[in-house]
């Protein structure tokens, strides 16, 4: 009798739709099912990945600065990440505030570096190119052998520093180009479209 109640039991819960599933841990108010980013939403919340805010909403809209998107980034690929305090050595980043211990994480692994200042800019919104380069950096991606010939998109020369990246992310299709071949690899990385690049990486 257990083994056949334990059966029935799996069965059951192989069954539960997956929207099911999504409902019960999310519920954001600004976020339905017609949403463009609802199911990766859904699942990185589902995850422990990402969370919402006080009053039910999730921004999905919002841009995301280059700390929060190392946040996301390192929970997404699993990083271990300490309680810790310290600047990482940038002269523009509090020891004590709280992205210090994912800053100093990604440090360490070598996922992030500054800039010739000195400086990490940890308010500055991410853009798309920062973003996937930070994202293949924690998955251990290396793109070294990359041979990017000829541009991957209409606005990504071969030439430019984030090539590589962009080739490796458009072989795996976590990004789509527009109507007319183009990422905008500037566009500053909203919390929704950071959820559904993170979702397509680690599927």
């Amino acid at each position: 009798m257990a083994a056949a109640a334990t059966t029935i039991l799996v069965v059951l819960t192989l069954s539960i739709p997956l929207s099911g599933v999504f409902a019960a841990t999310a519920g954001f108010n600004d976020v339905g099912p017609t949403h463009p980013n609802y199911t990766a939403i859904m699942d990185l919340q589902a995850r422990g990945i990402i969370g919402g805010y006080p009053d039910g909403t999730f921004k999905p809209d919002q841009v995301v600065n280059r700390v929060e998107a190392l946040k996301i980034i390192l929970l997404g690929a699993k990083i271990a990440v300490a309680q810790n305090t310290g600047t990482g050595g940038f002269s523009d980043t509090e020891g004590s505030a709280w992205y210090a211990m994912y800053l100093l994480k990604a440090k360490d692994l070598g996922i992030v570096g500054g800039y010739p200042d000195g400086t990490f800019k940890p308010n500055q919104t991410v853009n798309l190119v920062e973003n996937l380069k930070i994202l293949i950096n924690a998955l251990k991606i290396d793109v070294s052998n990359i041979a990017v010939n000829g541009s991957p998109f209409a606005d990504t020369p071969s030439d430019q520093w984030y090539a590589k990246y962009v080739a490796h992310a458009k072989l795996k299709m976590w990004i789509m180009a527009d109507a007319n071949n183009m990422v905008n690899p500037s566009q500053g990385m909203t919390r929704g479209k950071l959820a559904q690049l993170l979702y397509n990486a680690i599927q």
